[in-house]
């Protein structure tokens, strides 16, 4: 708010609050209202009255005597109104932050004393860290001169660089070969030495600034896991499998082992993030079991699973295999695995027995590469079909993907 100086009738200014039943002139009226009146009936109320009411107290700036300058950060009195002619000012910021209030106010006080006015400064009471406002305080920032050129682009010189710092009004100086820059209150943009290199690259002139050709040329190719999810996507595709795609949220009740689930989930259905594709692909078969035999699919997709990075989850690239029919058998999908992976990676797997009790017993197995467990394989255990209500045997098998991808 800006206030006329000469209309404040007291040298005490009290910001604190008021009941919604304290009166005053709002500006640009001519009959007393209460606040209240004033956040619900003026245009400046209805928009930001409701913004500082805090149990039905509005913050407010007062004469040492009660009369009201201000009731922030909806409308200032009729009191202290500007009018042509007037020559002094009071200006009030307020806001929810300190730093961002000097700082703002700092910017304001500046604008106008360039246009010729001056500063005047205000004692503050009851800020222990603050005796005077506006503060005004001229920060220093250091930067290397070489920082600065290396930046840019260009070499620079000591003495180069104070000039084009003063031609933006920044003062500056040598110790060594460290530059310390006074930097103006205005200027809060400027925080550490990449912003000096900014406003020394405006003052030289970025036409002037000429662009070096890269002296190395890359050419763009696949990512390692891209190459190997088109390379088992077509070749699943070869070896007669369908290709399906779940979604990577699902129900917690289908899970097993550490999985993300969501705090807030819009659905039941849909309140944990998948930590394998077999579950994914268990639902989707228990919903196809009227088509036509034997049932071949596939996906390729990212799973969530624990990790030892910050926030303790992963993404996981893998392939999901699966075959329902009214009879099954391990080597019947074994085969197909083992073709997809000897043409993706040139690598013949090895397969050693895991009991998973995912499986049958006796009928699944660890997928092996290079000495690394890569993905299991087996024959569906019966208890496990009938929680996803698939009422047909099913072989399936999940590789991961993005292990092999290291491994190759």
């Amino acid at each position: 708010g800006i206030h006329d100086l000469k209309k404040i009738d007291t040298k005490r200014i009290i910001y604190t609050t008021v009941p919604l039943n304290y009166k005053f002139v709002p500006l640009n009226q001519k009959e007393t209202m209460t606040v209240s009146e004033v956040i619900e009936k003026t245009d400046q109320g209805k928009k930001y009255g409701n913004i500082s009411v805090y149990n039905n107290l509005s913050p407010a700036i007062l004469q040492e005597d009660g009369q009201v300058l201000s009731i922030p950060p909806v409308i200032n009195s009729e009191k202290t109104k500007i009018e042509e002619g007037t020559k002094d000012v009071f200006i009030d910021v307020t806001g929810t932050n300190l730093q961002a209030v000097m700082e703002t106010l700092d910017i304001l006080v500046t604008n106008l004393a360039e246009e010729g006015g001056v500063i005047g400064r205000v004692k503050v009471f009851d800020i222990t860290y603050m005796n005077f406002s506006p503060a005004l305080i001229r920060r220093v920032v250091e930067a290397k001169v070489d920082y600065i050129s290396k930046r840019i682009g260009i070499e620079l010189v000591g003495k180069d660089v104070v000039r084009y710092l003063s031609m933006m009004r920044m003062d500056s100086y040598l110790e060594g070969d460290t530059l310390k820059v006074i930097v103006p209150p205005y200027r809060i943009d400027i925080m550490r030495d990449v912003d000096l290199a900014e406003d020394v690259a405006m003052a030289i002139g970025y036409n002037k600034l000429e662009p070096l050709q890269i002296g190395t040329m890359n050419f763009g190719k696949f990512l390692k896991e891209t190459s190997l999810y088109r390379a088992f996507r077509e070749l699943s595709i070869g070896a007669g499998l369908q290709e399906i795609y779940s979604l990577v949220l699902t129900n917690s009740n289908y899970l097993e082992g550490n999985f993300v689930r969501l705090l807030n989930p819009i659905s039941a259905e849909y309140d944990a993030v998948r930590n394998s594709l077999v579950w994914t692909t268990l639902k989707f078969l228990s919903r196809n079991q009227r088509a036509r035999f034997p049932v071949k699919v596939f996906e390729i997709g990212e799973v969530v699973v624990p990790s030892n990075s910050d926030t303790g989850f992963r993404n996981d690239l893998r392939e999901v295999m699966a075959v329902m029919d009214s009879k099954v058998s391990f080597e019947q999908l074994q085969s197909l695995l083992h073709q997809v992976i000897v043409n993706a990676t040139g690598i013949e797997p090895t397969y050693e027995e895991n009991d998973d009790r995912l499986f049958i017993p006796g009928r699944g197995a660890a997928v092996m590469l290079k000495g690394e467990k890569v993905g299991i394989l087996g024959e569906v255990n019966p208890e496990v079909l009938v929680k996803f209500d698939v009422f047909y045997p099913v072989v399936i098998s999940e590789i991961y993907l993005g292990k092999i991808a290291n491994l190759i």
